[in-house]
């Protein structure tokens, strides 16, 4: 997983990149956006980034994965934009993204993520409007281990590694046809 973590830490835009890193004086993780033409921070936010930085929302914002939450935060000032799950100390339900990474389709996001507050926790396939991180739906999966998602024409795919393959229409989740390779 030690690829992926340091993969995680960095994703840019046309404007900046927005990196997970270390406050030593504060002992506290935090999100930086560093502006590109000469790597002067723009803006800095304490959020742990426990799964790093996981993409762009395409609407504006940049994904962090916590322990628990989802957070979308603004590109242009690192305001929280929405939090999908909780967020530390706070009740409600925990959302941990630990699949692969968001895949962003015009204003939805589709990702893989652990829910519940007990565990085993259970996995699940999100649909998510980037804007507002309103849950357009959810669905059971099978597993977390080694998947992939895609999205082509109204379909997300998710690959498995025992090479299964499941098909969900994309504006309902509905389970289209799977696969067992």
């Amino acid at each position: 997983d030690g690829a992926r973590d340091e993969a995680a830490r960095v994703v840019a835009d046309a404007r900046a990149a927005y990196v997970a890193t270390y406050d030593a004086a504060n002992q506290a993780q935090q999100i930086e956006a560093l502006r590109l033409t000469d790597g002067k921070p723009l803006w800095r936010v304490a959020v742990d980034p426990t799964n790093g930085i996981l993409g762009l929302t395409g609407s504006g914002g940049v994904l962090a994965g916590t322990q628990t939450a989802l957070i979308a935060l603004d590109v242009a000032s690192g305001k929280t934009l929405w939090t999908l799950g909780r967020t530390s100390g706070a009740a409600g339900v925990a959302v941990r993204v630990d699949g692969p990474p968001p895949i962003a389709n015009a204003n939805t996001l589709y990702f893989m993520a652990s829910t519940g507050n007990t565990y085993p926790q259970q996995p699940m396939v999100y649909a998510i409007d980037a804007t507002t991180g309103a849950t357009r739906w959810t669905t059971h999966a099978l597993s977390q281990v080694d998947v992939t998602l895609r999205w082509k024409n109204g379909v997300v795919y998710i690959l498995g590694s025992d090479f299964g393959i499941v098909a969900l229409d994309a504006a309902t989740g509905k389970e289209l046809w799977k696969h067992q390779g």
